[in-house]
């Protein structure tokens, strides 16, 4: 019995560190941006080689931006129009990026993060009007904004799974204690 207690409380454990481990770094992402992304690209510091990359986790989904990141040139022989359109502007094919889903994950969340604090700042300074214009409401960025509450809704979902895991575990293992004490 108390080898069935020993290995309930371990795998409580592994499933609380497994399920905290999911949610993205935006300080990793910005070391990657750092180390990957400053030679060709800024963040609301105009264009270099590449184009400037404020607002664009709001002008493109996620899935649209792994795919051109991990690899732009593939996806411009898929036909893809807006790779297309990036390509021609900038006439310079951005080199395939070889990131873990981990790494890509905290890019994306620190892309996020900074133009959420790019809005807040404009909001703040009274600047609204600027970044609507800068950042359309299409159908596109509608379906952005909710991907974006998934994404919240995916991590409250693990914290949650893992409390209730870990109070079912918390649970059996006093019961088995009031057991044997029959």
């Amino acid at each position: 019995m108390s080898q069935s207690i020993s290995l309930s409380l371990f795998l409580a454990v592994m499933l609380l560190f497994n399920s905290t481990g999911w949610a993205a770094d935006a300080t990793v992402g910005e070391q990657i941006f750092q180390q990957r992304c400053t030679a060709c690209h800024t963040i609301g510091k105009g264009r270099l080689v590449g184009p400037d990359l404020q607002g664009v986790t709001a002008r493109r989904s996620e899935a649209w931006l792994v795919k051109f990141i991990r690899n732009s040139q593939a996806l411009i022989q898929e036909g893809d129009e807006e790779a297309k359109k990036v390509f021609e502007e900038f006439k310079v094919p951005m080199p395939p990026q070889d990131l873990t889903d981990a790494q890509m994950a905290d890019l994306l969340a620190f892309l996020k993060q900074h133009e959420e604090a790019a809005t807040a700042a404009a909001s703040s300074a009274g600047e609204q009007d600027a970044v609507a214009a800068e950042w359309p409401r299409s159908e596109e960025a509608m379906a952005k904004a909710a991907m974006l509450k998934s994404s919240s809704f995916h991590t409250l979902f693990w914290v949650v799974t893992t409390g209730v895991v870990l109070i079912y575990f918390g649970l059996a293992f006093v019961i088995s204690g009031l057991s044997r004490g029959r």
